[in-house]
């Protein structure tokens, strides 16, 4: 296959073939065929736990209309509008007495095509404030932030006192716009491409991988149903470890039971019955 053409997205590249309107993408996991997005599984560092897969609207980038606006058929832009929610609202559902509010950045979206507006105007509505900023503490929002519009965890004590300072500043509009605009969302989404939770080769540390995981959650569970205190708090502040059931609920189902690796560990007591562990991430557990 001759590729003749190719777009940068996000820090990435894609290569399009005009003959069939095919797209495949170089180091990212989004692939475009036929004008449809494609999903595509992006595997973790850790075997068996799966990176989100993206979407974004790459179908049109090498075809604009007269008046510049990429082109996008009606079935994909409802596929990326569904996306956006969800990641957004964290899989949260959205209320009928809500949907006027929204239903204007969706119409502007239709028209602008561009998807860092839209999780923007989505993140600073209403309903986005209502469920996540009123009744939660601050420091709750703000890992909530991280997760919904950059699809990680917050890293440090250091992050979250910057955003801190952004906030008694600005409000909470000022965090929406810093993450929105920052370097980091322009790399990893640019304008097209939906915001998801990263798990590959994001985390330095085992134990920011670990917070990720509880800050996920089940794939069932929604953000709205975790209000209150922070789940992260303590453990970005003391640099200690997670709970160990609150990571299985972000594991895909299977893998909280571990690698498969046993070690047995010798007693002092040569009499007594030796001790079989399985190791499972962040320690060990014994039978």
């Amino acid at each position: 296959m001759a590729f003749i053409a190719a777009t940068t997205f996000g820090g990435r590249t894609l290569n399009c073939n005009n003959g069939v309107n095919t797209c495949e993408s170089v180091g990212s996991a989004v692939s475009v065929q036929n004008g449809r997005v494609i999903s595509m599984q992006a595997f973790s560092s850790i075997q068996g736990v799966l990176t989100d897969s993206p979407r974004a609207l790459v179908s049109e980038m090498s075809s604009n209309g007269a008046d510049g606006v990429p082109k996008a058929n009606p079935q994909e832009l409802d596929e990326v509008i569904a996306a956006v929610y969800k990641q957004t609202f964290g899989n949260a559902h959205i209320m009928e007495s809500e949907k006027e509010e929204l239903a204007v950045f969706e119409s502007e979206f239709r028209i602008s095509r561009s998807v860092r507006e839209f999780v923007r105007a989505l993140a600073k509505s209403n309903a986005y404030t209502s469920r996540f900023l009123d009744g939660n503490s601050q420091y709750r929002f703000f890992e909530l932030n991280f997760k919904h519009l950059l699809g990680r965890g917050p890293r440090s004590q250091a992050e979250i006192a910057t955003h801190f300072a952004i906030y008694a500043e600005g409000g909470f509009t000022a965090v929406i716009d810093a993450i929105v605009d920052s370097e980091e969302y322009s790399s990893e989404f640019g304008d097209v491409v939906v915001p998801y939770c990263r798990f590959k080769g994001m985390y330095p540390t085992n134990e920011e991988f670990n917070r990720m995981l509880v800050l996920k959650g089940t794939p069932s569970s929604s953000d709205k149903a975790s209000k209150g205190r922070s789940k992260l708090c303590y453990s970005i502040a003391t640099g200690g470890s997670q709970n160990w059931l609150s990571m299985t609920k972000g594991l895909p189902f299977g893998t909280e039971r571990g690698t498969g690796f046993q070690n047995a560990y010798p007693s002092r007591n040569r009499n007594a019955k030796t001790r079989v562990g399985t190791k499972i991430p962040g320690g060990v557990v014994f039978n």
